[in-house]
């Protein structure tokens, strides 16, 4: 993570972006902007929305140690209860990043994201990071905090829903994971050589992302959609109702054909068929 960037905006594939460097007093690593996009985007062209939710994790230095096992052990148990009964999501998006500073200590931010299909609020993942913390602290977990409040005693967004479309949802949520990237605080002494302050899902993006709009079907004037309006539908139906029910979807027919054109229409058919 060489580059830096002070910018308080940044484009990244075409897309511009807002980057929280502090009014351009901090410095973002731009690798790590761009990693957190790309995850982003990959998210979402799989899920017409998607939660994002924001946990913190604190642990003990002196078990931790140089690696990032503990990352691994709280991340396959997040996968195998998202993938269960309660959201039964088939992929978890994720972003980390490894911290230590001279309050909180060594610690971890982790950006979880799944299909908002399925769930609507953080509160859960909060509640069942703090229960893992907890029932494995001798894994090295310390403790997952709530999210702070503000002076007011308002709680600070911590999670989004963000739906593909919508770029002010999208920028919101970005800007507030851009600070992920900040230079300051990460971790540079108590990594192993080969250790890394920061990873991700790197879920595969969907190849035919599915559209948010999907047009309604077309009905006649016996509300069934013009699809189902076939032989074996109307052999369900008495001979009389089969006249009555074609001479009305010609007319339907003939009556959206001059509408559109303009043209007059002439009187309505009388034929039964």
């Amino acid at each position: 993570m060489r580059q830096k960037t002070l910018a308080t905006e940044l484009e990244i594939d075409g897309r511009l972006l807002p980057i929280n460097t502090y009014g351009g007093t901090r410095a973002c690593y731009v690798e790590l902007l761009k990693l957190i996009k790309r995850e982003f985007d990959a998210m979402l062209s799989w899920h017409q929305k998607v939660l994002m939710v924001k946990v913190d994790i604190h642990v003990h230095a002196d078990v931790v140690g140089s690696t990032n096992a503990i990352m691994t052990d709280y991340l396959d148990r997040m996968r195998e209860w998202v993938g269960g009964k309660q959201y039964n999501a088939k992929r978890m998006g994720y972003v980390w990043i490894r911290e230590v500073s001279t309050q909180g200590g060594l610690h971890y931010h982790v950006w979880l994201m799944i299909n908002g299909k399925d769930a609507k609020s953080g509160y859960n993942f909060i509640e069942k990071s703090r229960q893992i913390a907890e029932r494995h602290s001798h894994r090295g977990y310390r403790n997952v905090p709530y999210p702070p409040k503000s002076k007011d005693g308002i709680t600070k967004e911590y999670f989004y829903l963000v739906r593909r479309d919508n770029d002010s949802e999208y920028n919101k949520a970005f800007y507030h994971v851009s600070y992920f990237a900040k230079e300051r605080t990460k971790d540079k002494h108590n990594l192993s050589p080969k250790g890394k302050n920061y990873s991700a899902s790197r879920i595969t993006p969907n190849p035919n992302p599915r559209t948010v709009k999907q047009a309604l079907p077309k009905t006649t004037a016996t509300d069934k959609p013009l699809h189902m309006m076939t032989d074996d539908y109307l052999a369900q139906i008495t001979e009389k109702e089969k006249g009555k029910q074609r001479m009305t979807d010609v007319n339907e027919a003939l009556e959206t054909m001059f509408t559109s054109t303009g043209i007059d229409r002439p009187p309505r058919t009388d034929i039964e068929f």
